[in-house]
């Protein structure tokens, strides 16, 4: 297994990932709730057949603000992993507390289109991540 927590096998790495409707995801939310706190984390996201490294911002409501899939390739092993491990599509950004706040995932950050991306975007806040 690679230091990231995927072994590169979609059989394997789909029981990893989680989905939006998961346990892991819906206990989180209550917790959010009961303690009036908004988190954001990182994870291996299972949807239909396909798995993503993706990015969730939960208020203090419990809600999902904001889900955004990595753009880029960078997170995953391309010569170890085959058609169901896939990157999003763009950028978009939400508003968290009066500002408008657009998420990138590490490596996002490394393509200079990505970057020309980002600034075509009106933003208060580019929140840039590692995990």
């Amino acid at each position: 297994m690679d230091f990231n927590a995927l072994y590169w096998n979609y059989q394997k790495d789909k029981e990893i990932a989680i989905n939006l409707e998961s346990k892991y995801l819906t206990d989180i939310k209550t917790a959010a709730k009961e303690h009036k706190i908004s988190v954001s984390f990182g994870f291996y996201e299972v949807f239909e057949d396909s798995i993503y490294s993706s990015y969730i911002v939960i208020d203090h409501c419990g809600e999902i603000l904001h889900h955004y899939r990595r753009v880029s390739i960078g997170w995953k092993e391309v010569t170890k992993c085959d058609g169901h491990y896939k990157e999003g599509k763009a950028f978009s950004t939400f508003k968290f507390m009066g500002r408008n706040i657009l998420v990138a995932v590490c490596g996002d950050l490394w393509h200079e289109k990505n970057i020309d991306a980002i600034n075509s975007i009106e933003t208060d806040i580019v929140l840039a991540t590692t995990y």
